[in-house]
């Protein structure tokens, strides 16, 4: 799966101990950091595993103790989320 950055970048206000204006020089810079962020966040992702099986093992644990307790609203949501997000990125091919 190709994962792509749908976001522009955040800016956020000046602290008041450093009420210096940013200059057309800035940009560049932050433009910089924040790609270098997106690109490490990028590297975490690809090389996190889809499925995680010490999370599995968690889970079957709660399962086979009967404790297992799920929302059905949360279910719900994480599939609206995901069917969202499908169609999020097969618009931007």
């Amino acid at each position: 799966m190709a994962l792509r950055i749908l976001s522009d970048p955040i800016f956020y206000p000046l602290q008041e101990t450093n009420q210096r204006e940013f200059t057309p020089l800035d940009k560049p810079r932050i433009m910089y950091q924040y790609y270098d962020l997106n690109k490490k966040a990028y590297e975490i992702i690809s090389n996190t595993p889809e499925i995680r099986p010490e999370r599995i093992k968690y889970i079957k644990g709660f399962i086979e103790r009967g404790s297992y307790q799920v929302k059905s609203e949360e279910v719900t949501q994480s599939v609206i989320n995901d069917l969202c997000m499908e169609q999020i990125l097969l618009k931007k091919r």
